[in-house]
């Protein structure tokens, strides 16, 4: 039986697949702490954002750079106000028309029925390969 939480992060997965970022936006707290490992300068998507605005940017952002084929979390794990995630992501990347398969770790830390820090781990160094446009031979 899922907890809570786990539930919360269940259908925010559900509002992410379905286009209905707006409906995420909703679950988060005002000053949530938004954070993908990586640098800003090397992919758009990466780095750390504040505010549920500023979570909203960061979906923007990870839709300008790739083609969702499919997301897929795979488990959950639930202790006290955090939830971990584990799972994968299959797309293409817009600029380069490169496919990714890219394994993910969420954590989610909750406060009040809201998702108050969110923290994503993975391939770094993948996701920057596939982004690579190659460069035009002279």
């Amino acid at each position: 039986m899922d907890s809570v939480n786990v539930s919360i992060i269940r259908q925010a997965y559900t509002d992410y697949k379905d286009k209905q970022v707006d409906k995420l936006a909703a679950v988060l707290t005002d000053d949530v702490s938004w954070r993908v490992i990586g640098e800003r300068n090397s992919f758009a998507p990466f780095g750390d954002w504040k505010s549920p605005s500023g979570a909203l940017e960061y979906f923007d952002r990870l839709g300008e750079a790739l083609d969702t084929q499919e997301f897929r979390p795979e488990q959950y794990v639930s202790d006290g106000d955090t939830v971990v995630v584990t799972g994968r992501t299959l797309g293409t990347m817009k600029a380069s028309r490169k496919p990714i398969e890219v394994e993910w770790v969420h954590v989610f830390k909750l406060k009040d029925g809201k998702i108050s820090e969110y923290r994503e781990f993975l391939d770094t160094a993948r996701v920057l390969d596939a982004a690579r446009v190659p460069q035009a031979a002279h």
